[in-house]
């Protein structure tokens, strides 16, 4: 179900003190998705449970908060 109100940061922001990483819209080979990289440019999170078919498409998710944020399995 997507979030009625766009969350700007990680979810991990909560969890590991520290870290400030916006959300932004990323690319991996199964497509477009909400997620954060590190202070290296490097992925860290997987924030959105949806993959997009174009960046507009994840942008305007983000920019919406129509998004279902991607459940946390430890």
């Amino acid at each position: 179900m997507a979030t009625n109100s766009a969350p700007a940061h990680s979810k991990f922001d909560l969890v590991d003190a520290g870290n400030n990483y916006p959300l932004q819209v990323l690319k991996s080979q199964r497509g477009f998705y909400l997620g954060t990289v590190d202070d290296e440019g490097m992925p860290f999170s997987r924030e959105s449970a949806e993959y997009f078919r174009s960046h507009k498409a994840a942008e305007n998710a983000l920019n919406s908060g129509k998004w279902t944020r991607h459940s946390l399995s430890i």
